[in-house]
Parts: C-alpha cells; sequence; structure tokens
C-alpha cells in the first residue's frame, strides 16, 4: 500500500517500478496524467480523489482493480473502465470539464457484473439502462444527474440496500416498489 494523498504531486512516474503494490491512494493532488499506474498490474486499489485527471484510459488494462475512485476529476469518457470486469466498487461522480462538461452516458459499465457499490454522482447521465444487468449492486448513487429521466430501468436491481438519487427531478417514485430490499433512500429536492 502506498499513500501518496495531499501531496501536491504533479507526476507520478516515480511509482511506475513498483509492480508489487497492490494499493494506490493519490488523491487530493495536482495529477493530470495517471499513466505510470498502467504498468502496475497487481493494483487492486486506486484513489485518484480531487485531483486533475482528464482520462482514465491508462488504467485500462489493470485487470485486477477491485475499487476506483476517482471523483472530482476532469473525466469526461467512462468507458475505460469497460474491461474491468474484477471491479466491486467503482465511483466516478462529479466529474466535469470545461464549461461544465460530464460524464453523459454510462453503457461501458453494462459489463460490470460483479458491482455492488457505483457512484454517479453530480454528472449528466439521462440513460440509466446500461445498469440493467448489474444486479449484484447494493449501492447506488445518481444524485444530482440533470435529469435521469427514468429510474424504470433500474427494477431488476433487486438487490439494492441503498439508492440516492437527490435532486434528480423525479416526479413519480413507483419503481421502488420493485426493490424489495432497500432501506436507505434518499429522494430529496424531487418533486414527488
Amino acid at each position: 500500500t502506498l499513500d501518496l494523498g495531499f501531496n501536491q504531486l504533479t507526476n507520478l512516474s516515480a511509482i511506475s517500478g513498483l509492480t508489487k503494490l497492490t494499493e494506490v491512494h493519490a488523491g487530493w493532488n495536482p495529477l493530470t496524467n495517471c499513466s505510470p499506474l498502467a504498468s502496475l498490474t497487481n493494483l487492486t486499489y486506486i484513489d485518484l480523489n480531487s485531483d486533475q485527471l482528464t482520462n482514465i484510459a491508462p488504467l485500462a488494462g489493470l485487470r485486477k482493480l477491485i475499487q476506483l475512485v476517482v471523483p472530482w476529476n476532469h473525466v469526461l469518457d467512462a468507458s475505460p473502465v469497460a474491461g474491468l470486469t474484477n471491479l466491486v466498487w467503482l465511483d466516478i461522480g462529479g466529474n466535469r470539464g470545461p464549461l461544465d462538461s460530464s460524464i453523459t452516458n454510462v453503457p461501458a459499465l453494462s459489463g460490470l457484473k460483479h458491482l455492488q457499490w457505483l457512484s454517479l454522482y453530480d454528472l449528466r447521465i439521462n440513460d440509466l439502462s446500461p445498469l440493467t444487468g448489474l444486479t449484484t449492486l447494493t449501492n447506488l448513487d445518481v444524485s444530482w444527474n440533470s435529469s435521469p429521466a427514468n429510474l424504470t430501468a433500474l427494477n431488476g436491481l433487486t438487490n439494492l440496500l441503498l439508492l440516492h438519487a437527490t435532486a434528480d427531478n423525479l416526479s413519480n417514485i413507483v419503481f421502488v416498489s420493485f426493490l424489495p430490499q432497500l432501506h436507505d433512500l434518499d429522494f430529496g429536492y424531487n418533486n414527488v
């Protein structure tokens, strides 16, 4: 495990040869490039929270990853996670680019069949249908999206325990009747 958080790091190249590492915590740094992590194929956990990343494509080959935490960066494309099929925990919320752009679609997530915890808060996603087959999900946060027009795509996620959909312009929450395990719901700042 290597913790480099809160260090004003601008470059990770010094750790690119530490191939035995399984965890890297490098959040809250002005990092713009995560390519040096691509050679660390034993990583199971990466935390790059609140850095300055625009691209997570270098992480696409890290097949042992179980947890990836990359919120509050400037990532606008979630497709690099498509092949990370061992992911159990994924947080890509709050990513914003120039002119307040953000991730708008998530078809890349449809094959992540082991996901249990998924955070897509504060993005611009309006189609959640790629999540339909993620039946292992227990925690889902889609709060502060522009308007996920139809949350009925979540009907088959019968293992959901927690669902946060704060400020999503919801006017109907009938879909929760199909989610019998829910015990933590947040639908604040909606129109229900």
